[in-house]
Order: C-alpha cells, then structure tokens, then sequence
C-alpha cells in the first residue's frame, strides 16, 4: 500500500499542516462566519487530540510510552473522520433560515465555506437556493404584516 511506504515523520507533519489550516482560517467580521469557524476550530482541535498533535496556545500533553500510535492507515481514518467532522460544525453552526438578517448571514457563511472548501460547489447551490426561497418566504409574511 502507498501508505505504508510514507514515512512516518512525512506522514505526520502532512496531517499537522492540514489540520493547523483548519485552525488559522483568517476570521471575519460577520459573527455568524465566526460562529461558523469557532465550530470548525473546536471539531480541528478535537481530531488534533485524538492523533496526540501539539495544539497552538494549548498545554502539551507529557508524552505517554504507553501510548499506542497509530499506523498509517488508521491515522488517516482518523484525519479524514476529523475533516468531516470539520465541515459538519461549520454546516451546523449556520445560523437558521428565518428572518432577514439570519437568511443573509446564511448566505455569507455557504459564500466563506466554498471559500475555505467546507461545501462543494453542488451542496452550496441547493444551501443557496434554500436560503432564496426562505428569503421568498420572509417577504411574503413581511408584506402580510404591513398590508
């Protein structure tokens, strides 16, 4: 297998990078995309301890001789577990399709997710085509309350 033939040093500052972009994600000034990165932190972090990885700003743990490392195989499960799991707090950190402000910070965080690659282009468009019929629907209950 491929990955048996990387080496362990390779393999290991490979991940750490990976997971240390999901943590320097650059905030912006709208609180809903920063609720959605502090998501997408928290979920980064988590997979950074479950691979025994340093996390910046945070104690390290002493190391345990103990400890079983991972192979390979079982690293990458865990990384590709971890940026699921990444992608999955960003979505769910979305603010809700009701009222006008939340319907627009909706559509700035799928805008930043395909930015940072959290949603493919096809998940985007049907989350943008459910926030323009939620913006449809709150005109129409807006219109009712004044007319």
């Amino acid at each position: 297998m491929q990955a048996d033939n990387l080496q362990e040093g390779s393999w290991e500052q490979n991940v750490r990078e990976r997971l240390m972009l999901q943590l320097e994600i650059p905030a912006r000034g709208n609180p809903a995309i920063v609720r959605c990165l502090d998501a997408m932190d928290r979920a980064a972090r988590e997979t950074m301890k479950k691979l025994h990885v340093a996390i910046p700003g945070e104690p390290s743990e002493p190391d345990d001789p103990n400890r079983k490392k991972l192979g390979a195989e079982e690293t990458r499960g865990v990384v590709e577990d971890g940026i699921k799991n990444c992608r999955n707090a960003y979505r769910e950190a979305m603010p809700p399709l009701v009222y006008e402000a939340n319907i627009r910070d909706f559509i700035a965080c799928v805008a930043h997710g395909i930015l940072i690659d959290v949603l493919s282009l096809e998940e985007s468009s049907k989350l943008l085509y459910a926030a323009q019929v939620a913006a449809s629907a709150e005109t129409r209950r807006y219109k009712s309350k004044i007319g």
